[in-house]
């Protein structure tokens, strides 16, 4: 038996070399890579040490840093003073040749200083923290990515899985035609060329045994590599290909959609950025407004002291060749392009969660037709071998049989696995995909 075009297609989308990366990484408490893995203990592991999460996780750090200098600007900044400085000179003219005597000035001392107010430093805040709200959607969108693409290479190694029992079966049917035609040629009762079809179709069986086998290993590589394990590492599966529930309606389903899906979300906070860098852009035209303090103590050659000093400052451009005003256009051109970036994602997301959804209710007939589609492969099959066995039948007929039902058998597991592959997609399309409890 061939593998089915379909998960030849398959293979084909996933390729590319498999990468193998020297050290294990850190592996959840409760996940040991040499039992089988339920799919939510591949995401757990894919969670703890695939590398994009790690980037997307110091890339919202980053932006926490951000929000925090952005706020120090308006708080108390304490410092310490030290200068020693010495000078000394020779006039010029008459009595040159006398010098002046060289001063020392040495200073010490700390000061305590406090920008109370400042034109727009209060919006910048803000939009630093949307900015930090939209990394944090950004890391939630590549965990989402991440679920997804390790549920994705988990069904088609449970595919794989599948179309090697299926590949199994084969070998043991035309095993049992072969030896049945080898008893009916030693009884006379047919001629001895019948029993080479049935070598023909036992051989073939094997080569796709094999074909099938190797093919798994495969998936499993792609696998380990979504999940950032090394190629060596051991990895089995628990799950078996199910069938899960059916989602809610359409609507619903996108309505969530609007709410929850990261990369909406995220861009939601872009747009609030952009809005209060926006508002930063008019203010810098001013009058600029700032207001501060600072108190110092110190000494200088010994002598102590403090002193304070206040600062109110009001500053108008009257003329910067239109630079202030050319950044404030700039900022509502990228206030509009935020905006409709927004809702070209919402459109994307609307298209992405109907097609998923449509792709579901189909896969979802689909696994009824070829479970009754199985059901009569079978009764085809063994009324071919009653058949032959009776000597009304013909070789033909049994190696025909036999292939439809092993098709029948591999559209089943077909139907299964675009069933799961596209409720995991849809799910993603919602928001974040949800891991369906293991199935043995």
């Amino acid at each position: 038996m061939r593998i089915t075009a379909w998960f030849a297609s398959l293979l084909l989308i996933l390729g590319g070399a498999v990468l193998a990366q020297p050290d294990v990484p850190p592996l959840p408490a409760d996940v040991d890579l040499s039992q089988p893995l339920t799919l939510e203990a591949c995401v757990q592991v894919a969670l703890a040490a695939n590398p994009q999460l790690a980037v997307a996780g110091e890339q919202v750090r980053q932006a926490r840093n951000s929000v925090t200098q952005a706020r120090a600007q308006g708080l108390p900044q304490l410092s310490a003073i030290g200068q020693v400085s010495a000078s000394g000179g020779r006039p010029f003219g008459a009595g040159s040749g006398l010098s002046s005597t060289p001063s020392t000035t040495s200073q010490v001392g700390v000061r305590l200083y406090e920008s109370f107010f400042e034109s727009g430093r209060a919006q910048q805040i803000r939009a630093t923290e949307a900015q930090v709200a939209g990394q944090r959607h950004a890391l939630m969108d590549t965990r989402r990515s991440l679920i997804l693409a390790v549920a994705q290479d988990y069904y088609v190694a449970l595919a794989a899985q599948e179309l090697v029992g299926v590949a199994d079966r084969a070998v043991q049917a035309s095993t049992q035609h072969l030896e049945a035609a080898e008893a009916r040629i030693a009884a006379g009762a047919t001629a001895p060329a019948d029993r080479y079809p049935f070598d023909v179709e036992l051989q073939q069986a094997v080569v796709s045994l094999i074909q099938a086998r190797n093919q798994a290993r495969v998936t499993l590589n792609f696998l380990k590599q979504t999940m950032g394990l090394p190629a060596e590492s051991p990895l089995q599966l628990a799950d078996r290909l199910s069938r899960p529930p059916l989602p809610g309606d359409l609507e619903t389903l996108r309505h969530q959609a609007y709410l929850q899906r990261p990369d909406i979300l995220r861009q939601k906070a872009l747009v609030e950025a952009a809005r209060l860098q926006r508002e930063v852009a008019r203010l810098q035209q001013g009058p600029l407004i700032s207001v501060s303090a600072s108190n110092s103590l110190g000494f200088t050659n010994g002598r102590g002291g403090d002193g304070w000093e206040g600062q109110i400052g009001v500053s108008l451009p009257l003329f910067d060749s239109g630079a202030s005003r050319a950044a404030a256009d700039s900022a509502d051109a990228a206030l509009r392009i935020a905006t409709e970036n927004l809702r070209q994602i919402e459109l994307a997301a609307s298209r992405e969660v109907e097609n998923s959804y449509l792709d579901v209710m189909a896969s979802h007939a689909q696994i009824d037709a070829a479970q009754t589609a199985l059901r009569a492969a079978q009764v085809n099959a063994e009324a071919a071998q009653e058949r032959y066995q009776a000597g009304v039948g013909t070789v033909l007929d049994v190696t025909d049989a036999e292939q439809r039902l092993r098709r029948a058998e591999s559209d089943l597991v077909a139907a299964f696995y675009n069933y799961n592959t596209s409720l995991i997609a849809l799910q993603a399309a919602v928001g974040v995909p949800e891991i369906p409890a293991a199935t043995s």
